[in-house]
């Protein structure tokens, strides 16, 4: 159990929000564009390659 949240086998695992934020917040230090980056995962972007548009599909 995480977060008050039990993640049985087969489910899918979806991550809070906050942690994503997070970890877009030390990716965007690292890469030096936290505006930049922040803005794209907003957008449903990849924070990892912020140039890019969210996968379709």
């Amino acid at each position: 159990m995480r977060g008050g949240v039990l993640h049985r086998p087969g489910d899918p695992l979806v991550l809070p929000n906050a942690w994503d934020a997070g970890s877009a917040c030390q990716v965007a230090a690292a890469r030096g564009h936290p505006r930049r980056l922040l803005d794209a995962v907003r957008a449903g972007g990849d924070p990892f390659f912020a140039d890019r548009p969210a996968a379709s599909g």
